[in-house]
């Protein structure tokens, strides 16, 4: 059985500045959602699937939801962050995945991509969570779901499952100034 570790928690100001120096002055992240069929803003739970991406060069965030996952919106980087639903001893979690390294990503650039996964997870859930809002709205309880992300990689000190809180927390963070609503 594989044991999780408590994710580092973020607190106070959350700093997530553009990566294109020319964009970074008043610079707003938007989140982009796609619904695909025959998932809809409302049901289902059960195969309900999250694909997060984003944009290198405006920052803006990509979020597709569905009940498979949106290969198509996967790029050569293998930067996206998958979750999904799924039930444990009658318990509704979700469970998701981001790839350190293996299937064509080199294992000298596990421990940056480990980093990086760990400083952006809460953005990514945080997109997640905005994006399906009135899903979330229509189904007050299930903002108590539990998030766990398994860091997929080749090499055990990387290879970690961890949890990240309640899927509820992210509504905390507002997503225009990156800081938590008080």
């Amino acid at each position: 059985m594989m044991r999780y570790r408590k994710a580092p928690r973020p607190s106070g100001h959350l700093n997530f500045p553009s990566r294109n120096p020319a964009t970074s002055t008043g610079y707003r992240r938007q989140v982009f959602i796609e619904f695909r069929e025959p998932a809809t803003a409302l049901m289902p739970l059960a195969d309900r699937k999250y694909t997060m991406t984003h944009s290198d060069e405006t920052g803006d965030l990509f979020v597709v939801i569905g009940t498979d996952y949106a290969e198509d919106k996967v790029g050569p980087l293998r930067d996206e962050v998958r979750l999904e639903w799924t039930v444990i001893k009658d318990m509704p979690i979700l469970y998701g995945e981001v790839l350190i390294d293996g299937d064509g990503i080199s294992t000298g650039s596990a421990q940056v991509r480990d980093s990086i996964f760990k400083r952006e997870m809460p953005l990514a859930l945080q997109a997640i969570y905005h994006a399906d809002q009135q899903f979330f709205g229509t189904n007050p309880e299930l903002r108590e779901t539990p998030v766990f992300v398994h860091f997929t990689s080749t090499q055990a000190n990387y290879n970690k499952l961890y949890n990240f809180g309640t899927i509820g927390e992210y509504d905390l963070l507002d997503l225009r100034t990156n800081s938590y609503i008080r």
